[in-house]
């Protein structure tokens, strides 16, 4: 079964985020993907963001049943409605419609350490100053020097 890590990378000087996510197949990346964004107003709001997109992005190449990891508890109980924010009402109504869309969806949490390969990405996402979208199978060339962290 597939399997998808996402995480967001968010700083509060200038509330930029950056998202990423690893899909994998049997621990094989099969597909990597990192976007920026602008404005985010917190950290949550950047994880829920990030996880949306990530969803989006694997449905539209085609998996249907998959299970997302992120290493964000808070975002998971929210998700799971086992909390509720009112300031994060939208952003989890937006993710529990898109779930409805997978014939198998399920979302679970692993530690900070296990995503590394996320929080790589997301980071490398947030540090771009200039707007981009990038979701490919293989590591970007402007990436090369943490491509062995990509493994």
């Amino acid at each position: 079964r597939l399997r998808c890590q996402v995480d967001a990378s968010w700083t509060h000087e200038d509330r930029r985020t950056g998202f990423g996510f690893v899909l994998l197949d049997d621990d094989q990346k099969c597909l990597l993907g990192l976007q920026n964004d602008c404005i985010t107003p917190s950290p949550l709001h950047a994880e829920a963001k990030g996880l949306l997109w990530g969803m989006k992005m694997v449905y539209e190449r085609g998996s249907r049943s998959i299970r997302f990891e992120t290493d964000c508890l808070q975002l998971l109980k929210l998700v799971q409605k086992l909390e509720e924010w009112p300031a994060m009402v939208n952003e989890v109504e937006d993710i529990l419609i898109q779930a409805r869309m997978f014939d198998n969806f399920s979302i679970s949490y692993i530690p900070r350490g296990m995503n590394h390969r996320a929080d790589c990405l997301a980071k490398a996402a947030r540090s771009r100053v200039d707007p981009f979208v990038s979701v490919s199978v293989e590591t970007p060339v402007w990436l090369a020097h943490v491509a062995g962290l990509m493994e």
